[in-house]
């Protein structure tokens, strides 16, 4: 996502759409991130920036680095929300399926080829729910559309730093060095790791072949049920998480791996949220999950999140069918990919 400056960009004229973004898609298949304009940035300054975005950053967004950021957005992208800025026009010019979430016609040039690409894009409807219209776009990208707009960028393609190099020591009325200028590479850059998430699982079950599908969305904002789910949806939440209201209404409770006594702790827990279900203990690829009547369950799987597992769990719970009856193995879909899952019961 990418947005410019003013009261008529993205983040001005409709500032709650990165909420609904973050509660709308599931973690397992969408990786959302944004790049403000700099005077955003320097405009409102870096605390107050961030301290509007913080739920969003929390729920699992990444705030691209301020200068050189949005560059690697935009290589990393699979589809570009934006506006006007130029940012968005790049993204369409590397050929990225491209949706405006606004646009300022009145402040664009006409002849311009941001206007072009005004006249191609397709625009978010504010009134429909905002994945279908996503997932709509990357399935029907049509790479032609972008064709005109994409021409009007450059007309000397791959030229434009030797040109300029040019101008410039023109202008400036100074002989230009021998050679090549030298190119820096973009600097390497990884976002922090992000703090535990608060996640909404809603579940599709199917009892004969025991497989669990999980669709888990950030507790942004706790929205409806996806279409077809067959299950109730349940919460999970990280035992500090900061908003209190999520731990009250959470179905499980989790922790990282603890060195103190697995059993002692999960009980605490339990204790600490009469709500909860279940409090899992989680580990790379593994989690223990204690029940309220004392059962314990370990759960494992090669390269899976480790907070799926308790929720797979307490989905086929959820659903009053006996654990009894998924055995020793589940097969799990996140998203595309399915995992199969050891279980083992053991008692205290």
């Amino acid at each position: 996502m990418s947005s410019t400056w003013f009261r008529n960009a993205l983040l001005g004229s409709w500032p709650d759409l990165l909420r609904r973004l973050m509660a709308e898609l599931p973690v397992d298949s969408y990786q959302v991130t944004l790049a403000l304009h700099p005077n955003i940035w320097h405009g409102h300054g870096p605390w107050q920036v961030r301290s509007w975005l913080a739920d969003c950053v929390r729920a699992g967004m990444i705030l691209l680095p301020e200068i050189d950021g949005w560059r690697t957005g935009l290589i990393a992208a699979d589809i570009v929300i934006g506006d006007h800025g130029s940012v968005t026009g790049y993204g369409a010019a590397l050929g990225r399926p491209t949706l405006l979430a606004t646009f300022a016609d009145e402040d664009i040039d006409p002849r311009s080829p941001l206007a072009d690409l005004a006249a191609s894009a397709t625009r978010l409807d504010r009134a429909r729910r905002l994945r279908p219209q996503i997932e709509a776009a990357l399935r029907e990208h049509d790479p032609r559309r972008l064709e005109r707009f994409q021409a009007s960028i450059t007309s000397v393609p791959g030229q434009a730093l030797d040109r300029l190099r040019t101008l410039f020591y023109r202008l400036l009325d100074l002989d230009q060095p021998p050679g090549e200028p030298p190119l820096t590479v973009l600097p390497a850059w990884t976002p922090a790791e992000p703090a535990p998430l608060a996640l909404q699982v809603s579940t599709v079950l199917d009892r004969r072949t025991r497989r669990i599908r999980l669709t888990r969305r950030p507790a942004i904002a706790l929205g409806d049920p996806e279409p077809g789910d067959e299950a109730a949806p349940h919460l999970l939440c990280p035992v500090d998480h900061p908003q209190r209201t999520l731990r009250a209404e959470a179905a499980i409770i989790t922790a990282e791996s603890r060195d103190d006594r697995a059993g002692d702790w999960a009980r605490a827990t339990l204790r600490r949220h009469p709500g909860a279900v279940i409090a899992a203990i989680l580990s790379p690829h593994a989690a223990i999950a204690e029940f309220r009547d004392g059962s314990v369950w370990h759960l494992s799987a090669p390269d899976v999140p480790a907070d799926a597992l308790p929720s797979a769990l307490c989905a086929w719970h959820l659903a009053g069918l006996p654990l009894a009856e998924l055995g020793n193995a589940c097969a799990l879909q996140l998203g595309d990919t399915t995992y199969d899952v050891a279980i083992r019961r053991s008692t205290p």
